[in-house]
């Protein structure tokens, strides 16, 4: 579960942790538009929830995926978003054309 606070450029996530019925906050998602106008998207743990015993992670994409994920994006020099989005969308799980396209400004040449 997520709050978004309306305009905000972050929110709070929220997580069940296994065994436990009520949501705790697990940390804070914030976006920042840097150099060039991408926007990037950060998620920081919060201390309380990462001292938490039953804590979980919640990025669980294995690194070797992120690393060919990250080599790939190299190649075809296409934001990670993009390469993941068309591989969901030729597994079969519908995607909208709009999203599937490289947001990132380009320079001028």
């Amino acid at each position: 579960m997520i709050s978004e606070p309306s305009g905000a450029e972050e929110c709070f996530a929220y997580i069940t942790l296994p065994g436990e019925t009520d949501a705790v906050t697990a940390g804070r998602f914030a976006l920042t538009t840097g150099r060039q106008d991408v926007t990037t998207g950060r998620f920081v743990y919060g201390r309380s929830y990462l001292a938490r015993p039953s804590a979980v992670e919640i990025n669980q994409v294995p690194p070797i995926t992120k690393r060919h994920l990250g080599i790939r994006a190299v190649e075809t020099r296409e934001p990670i978003r993009v390469i993941v989005l068309r591989a969901l969308e030729a597994y079969g799980v519908p995607v909208p054309d709009e999203a599937i396209s490289d947001r990132r400004k380009m320079r001028a040449t």
